[in-house]
């Protein structure tokens, strides 16, 4: 949803006040101090690449279509398991993983089958519509 509908609440009070306004269902996550994300885009069991989104001043969100700053990066041994696995877990064949490290730890925040990829091939040079024909062309081809 491209950060829509995020928000932070930093107290008991908000906490309240939120949920007697807005009496739906939610889910609710601790609130880690971070500069990014990583954004992993998984194609079959291929990772193309990573991009490391850097949060802009005043938010915590780390969308580019919000804004973040983007910067191609690699990924760790660790980093790499992660993502595949998450994407298998899910059940999907094309997935936008986003990571987070944090205290020496890989976390997944989420797993995007229709990921994004504007920014990520701005900067990484991968053209992720083009690796996805690809695929399906192979997969077909297989039946």
């Amino acid at each position: 949803q491209k950060g829509q509908g995020i928000k932070k609440i930093a107290n008991k009070n908000d906490f309240i006040e939120f949920f007697k306004n807005n009496p739906q269902c939610y889910l609710i996550q601790e609130f880690l101090k971070i500069d990014g994300d990583i954004r992993v885009l998984v194609v079959g069991k291929k990772i193309l690449g990573a991009i490391k989104r850097t949060v802009l001043k005043n938010d915590f969100r780390s969308n580019v279509s919000l804004g973040a700053k983007i910067k191609k990066i690699e990924l760790t041994t660790i980093m790499k398991k992660v993502a595949l696995k998450a994407t298998e877990l899910m059940g999907y064949e094309i997935a936008g993983v986003d990571l987070i490290e944090y205290n020496n730890k890989i976390y997944v925040l989420e797993v995007n089958s229709t990921p994004e990829w504007q920014g990520f091939k701005k900067v990484t040079g991968i053209n992720p519509a083009k690796e996805i024909i690809n695929y399906a062309i192979k997969k077909y081809e297989k039946i």
